[in-house]
Formats: structure tokens, C-alpha cells, sequence
């Protein structure tokens, strides 16, 4: 009973090791550490308006993006809000 004990103990902090290696980061996960990066959004557009008249906005700065080519490109913190709208030359 003792070994099988051992084992499991062994295997769970194994585990929990491996896990913690192949996520992005478990330190910043647990503190919430924001890091900076650059999105790039592709759109694929099945409707009539033409791709020039959207952006991606991040709802949490406010900071928007034109698509060039079917790409736009955003500075974004890791899970902050993006929602595809029309261009305020639109409105």
C-alpha cells in the first residue's frame, strides 16, 4: 500500500511539472503577468461591403485596426476583448 502511495505521489507531481512546462506560462497564469504582443487577424468576408470598410476594435483600450489585404494587425494583452465593426468612416 505504501508503494502504491509513493507511486501515485510521484505521478501527480510529474504531471503537475509536465503540465506546468507545456502551458504558456503557470507563473503567469496564477499572477495574471499581462504581456504586450501583436495580433493578427485574418478576415474572411462572405458579405457585400468590402473589406476596407471594417476594423477590429479592442474593446478594452478602445485602439482599433483597418484590414490590409484581409489582415489586420493589433498590439493586445493576452485575452483582451476584440470585436470586428465598421469603420467610423462608415458612420
Amino acid at each position: 500500500m505504501k508503494n502504491k502511495l509513493i507511486i501515485f505521489t510521484l505521478s501527480i507531481l510529474m504531471y503537475a511539472i509536465g503540465s506546468s512546462t507545456s502551458a504558456d506560462s503557470l507563473w503567469d497564469r496564477i499572477f495574471f503577468k499581462k504581456k504586450e504582443f501583436v495580433a493578427t487577424i485574418k478576415i474572411k468576408n462572405n458579405c457585400q461591403l468590402e473589406t476596407r470598410y471594417f476594423i477590429v476594435r479592442n474593446l478594452g483600450t478602445g485602439h482599433y485596426a483597418s484590414f490590409n489585404n484581409g489582415i489586420a494587425k493589433l498590439k493586445v494583452f493576452r485575452n483582451a476583448p476584440l470585436q470586428l465593426q465598421l469603420s467610423p468612416s462608415v458612420k
